[in-house]
């Protein structure tokens, strides 16, 4: 299946990387040193991050982005929880579901890594900032930090927003123990064309198919109540607010991410 960015912004004329080899040698650098920064925050958050990023890029692949831009996604990908080096790890760490309050703390976590990231003029960075900002957005507009609604969301933010969620599922976490990835990928499911997007998801579901992570993938099976993806995210219920189609209050990262 062929989703186009186009429409978003996103130059597909662009035959080859924006950076010479050394200059793509420093940004990766960069960003290892910035994920060693976050493990050393939250031990074992890293890995999450690297394993999100790589399969950002593989649903990317099946998506037909160009070749060119896979590897610019995977290493923006595995930055969109730089913000949470801000969050108290007492939140963090905390076992069982969080506060009104608390979740107010960990949801600024998407504003802050925006503001550190886009500091960088470098395209990665620039995407890396974008999807930071964007990724806990949802379809149905019920997302943070902006209530961006279906095709408003940035391209890149819908795609690691669904292998962030996947990851997150069937990974130990102090508050539950991983699912299995049938379960998790059948609790997705729910969610399609509400919490993802559903293009989107159906690749993903696709992908896990080929990769043969779980039988369900191939069947859609749902066994589990509508709701549960957040119960098992530990997150507490959203609020209804207005629904929103453009950016209200943050004018220092572009709306869609456009390489030049």
């Amino acid at each position: 299946m062929l989703i186009s960015p186009m429409t978003e912004g996103w130059n597909w004329e662009r035959s080859e990387p924006v950076d010479p080899p050394l200059e793509s040698i420093r940004c990766g650098q960069v960003i290892k040193l910035l994920l060693k920064v976050i493990e050393a925050r939250d031990n074992g958050s890293s890995l999450h991050l690297m394993r999100t990023a790589r399969r950002a890029a593989d649903l990317a692949e099946v998506l037909g982005w160009p070749s060119h831009l896979l590897g610019e996604l995977r290493q923006s990908a595995s930055l969109h929880d730089i913000g949470k080096i801000a969050t108290p790890r007492a939140v963090l760490r905390k076992q069982g579901r969080l506060t009104p309050a608390e979740f107010d703390i960990v949801k600024s976590h998407t504003l802050i890594g925006a503001s550190i990231l886009h500091r960088v003029a470098h395209p990665v960075f620039q995407l890396a900032s974008e999807i930071a900002l964007y990724h806990h957005e949802r379809w149905d507009g019920e997302g943070y930090p902006h209530g961006l609604e279906g095709l408003n969301i940035p391209f890149g933010a819908r795609i690691v927003a669904v292998v962030d969620v996947f990851d997150a599922l069937i990974e130990d976490r102090v508050y539950r123990p991983a699912l299995s990835p049938e379960e998790a990928l059948d609790l997705m499911q729910l969610e399609r064309a509400r919490q993802f997007d559903p293009e989107i998801l159906d690749s993903f579901m696709e992908l896990a198919q080929r990769e043969a992570w779980c039988e369900s993938a191939a069947t859609g099976a749902m066994s589990q109540p509508a709701g549960e993806v957040a119960t098992a995210l530990r997150l507490v219920p959203r609020r209804r607010r207005p629904k929103r189609r453009v950016v209200a209050g943050w004018t220092t990262v572009k709306p869609s991410y456009s390489p030049a």
